[in-house]
């Protein structure tokens, strides 16, 4: 049956009564509402949380890893470090003599065939990852 209520009085149901309504009844209502998103979002935001937490542990233990690996490579002349023949002209004077960082900082002006040719040198040589990783980043665009 179809409502026999003027379109004025659905007005003023809707412009007055609804939000008069609301508003007397906002201070039970609006605790209930806050308390079921709170339960609705709580557990996600706790499980996004703790997978951050993992994931930031974990990407501090690699980091360590990465940086004992920087901090045990054998240094030229160690006793460690087995003698490598002498190099023939890499763009970089004193390579051998040179730290993995001293080098990276070195790889930015150097064109692609004198990056292969330290990468060559590098991986036959000392294998150190940081400054492989770093050619190949460069060489890879």
């Amino acid at each position: 049956m179809p409502d026999e209520r003027s379109i004025a009085d659905q007005l003023v149901d809707l412009l007055i009564y609804a939000p008069v309504g609301f508003l007397l009844s906002a201070r039970t209502v609006v605790p209930q509402l806050v308390e079921r998103g709170r339960s609705e979002v709580e557990a996600p935001v706790s499980t996004l949380r703790l997978l951050a937490q993992v994931a930031a542990r974990q990407g501090r233990t690699e980091l360590q890893r990465l940086c004992d690996d920087i901090r045990t490579q054998p240094v030229e002349g160690d006793a460690q470090s087995p003698a490598a023949p002498p190099t023939p002209a890499l763009p970089i004077d004193d390579y051998d003599s040179r730290t993995a960082v001293q080098i990276v900082a070195l790889l930015d002006g150097l064109a692609p065939d004198e990056l292969r040719a330290i990468r060559a040198h590098e991986a036959a040589h000392r294998g150190r990852r940081t400054v492989l990783a770093r050619i190949d980043q460069r060489l890879a665009g």
